[in-house]
């Protein structure tokens, strides 16, 4: 039995401790809901870290009296719900999260695309993008094939089903999906690419694995829509997945070497957002989408007012962040991965199209891309014509007869978005640019084949 001094040793550590903590405030989803909303509508309600200050008390007392609501002095239930309702999809609080995967099977992206093509059949022999699976599954720096083999499998179903060929109306096609999940699940079994011991050249295995993983998601939603995975096969590739999934954070070895955000290139931190909100989405996996919400709205923070992003100019001048005559490729794919990510999530009815950082929003972004592709000299200040050169082999847009190079973010763009004022200037480089409709892994074009042909 504890003695009298013992019982008043304990209350005072208790209440030391409840002292302590009384002197940090803690975190709120309510709270960080309202910053948002407010900072978006141009109240300075400081860091969205969901901590009550001196800021966000101010600026909502400026919301509240511009606005008629009884404010006083603290944030309630009621003035949260006036505030979120008000402006729907721009909360994004681990709670606002949650909600979101709590509806139906999401649409992530149309299935009557008659662009995307369809492979054709031939007996039994495999198709093209089976033999590419087989030779690649955990071969030595082959993970950028298979990636395109999983892109043309959702592709050639597509193709199929909106132009209802003879394959689709006799099952051939549903047939073709589930002999590739097959093959997809032997990788799964044998989880290729999540021990990081393949070569892959070109960006680092950051990159790619999280291009594995954004192209999984869209296969698995897709089969969720159509109803062409067993539940078994469903299973093991989401497991799978989230293997991916972590080690898309990774740079090395089993276990370590994860990456450092802050010395992340631009388009592998974007890609990384990228991948992070479709599979979140399509695997309902939480812990994904707030990381990937989180993480878009970070890199967001590059958008300068005038809609060109901080990372790359300094001024007018290129900052060569990619490397001497590459800054346009780098560009084109961190706001293009940015620009599929906010329309996936657009899905569930998270709105990141709005969202405001520095008074500028990823519409502003567009517009400032847009322009410096078609008219750079009506850009205040800048200095030099945009260079439409290589990039390690690759075509660029503004090429005919290419596969799609990196403008084909736009198709997303336009898909959401079909009457902007930027709208027939975009429409106008797709003509020029975009032939065949491709979908492939980790350059921007092929995502014309899921989100429409805007031409």
């Amino acid at each position: 039995m504890m003695s009298l001094i013992e019982i008043r040793a304990l209350t005072g550590a208790a209440v030391f401790v409840l002292i302590f903590m009384a002197s940090f405030a803690i975190a709120d989803d309510n709270v960080r809901d309202v910053q948002q909303i407010l900072n978006n509508l141009g109240y300075d309600a400081g860091p969205v870290d969901g901590t009550w200050g001196r800021r966000t008390n101010n600026a909502l007392g400026q919301y509240a009296e511009e606005n008629a609501l009884n404010f006083e002095g603290s944030l309630s239930e009621d003035i949260h719900k006036t505030l979120v309702n008000a402006h729907p999809g721009m909360a994004t609080s681990r709670s606002h999260l949650e909600q979101a995967l709590g509806g139906p099977v999401p649409v992530l992206f149309p299935t009557d695309n008659q662009d995307c093509p369809s492979f054709a059949f031939n007996g039994t022999k495999p198709l093209s993008y089976e033999q590419t699976l087989n030779r690649n599954v955990h071969g030595e720096d082959r993970i950028g094939g298979f990636i395109d083999s999983v892109g043309n499998a959702i592709s050639s179903h597509i193709g199929n089903k909106a132009r209802n060929s003879s394959f689709y109306k006799d099952g051939i096609t549903d047939k073709r999906y589930q002999r590739y999940a097959v093959k997809l699940v032997e990788a799964a079994d044998k989880q290729a690419f999540t021990r990081l011991d393949f070569a892959g050249k070109g960006p680092n295995p950051a990159h790619w694995v999280s291009a594995l993983l954004h192209n999984l998601a869209l296969y698995i939603n897709y089969a969720d829509r159509e109803n062409l995975l067993e539940p078994a096969q469903r299973k093991k590739l989401i497991d799978w997945g989230n293997r991916l999934y972590d080690t898309s954070h990774r740079v090395s070895g089993p276990g370590a070497g994860r990456a450092i955000k802050s010395v992340r290139w631009p388009d592998t931190a974007a890609m990384q957002t990228l991948s992070y909100i479709s599979w979140g989405l399509a695997a309902n996996n939480l812990d994904a989408l707030d990381e990937g919400v989180t993480d878009w709205l970070k890199l967001h923070r590059l958008i300068r007012n005038d809609g060109g992003m901080k990372t790359f100019l300094n001024g007018g001048k290129w900052q060569n962040v990619g490397g001497k005559g590459n800054n346009d490729f780098y560009y084109d794919n961190t706001l293009g991965f940015m620009v599929i990510a906010a329309n996936l999530a657009r899905s569930v009815g998270i709105n990141l199209f709005d969202q405001v950082s520095d008074g500028a929003t990823i519409h502003d972004a567009v517009r400032w891309k847009v322009l410096y592709s078609t008219d750079w000299q009506s850009l205040p200040g800048m200095k030099r014509e945009p260079l439409y050169d290589n990039h390690n082999g690759r075509r660029r847009y503004f090429q005919p007869h290419s596969f799609g190079g990196n403008w084909g973010w736009t198709e997303a763009y336009l898909q959401a978005f079909p009457e902007i004022p930027i709208s027939e200037e975009i429409r106008a480089a797709n003509r020029k640019s975009v032939s065949t409709r491709f979908y492939r892994s980790t350059t921007m074009g092929p995502m014309s084949c899921l989100f429409g042909a805007h031409r």
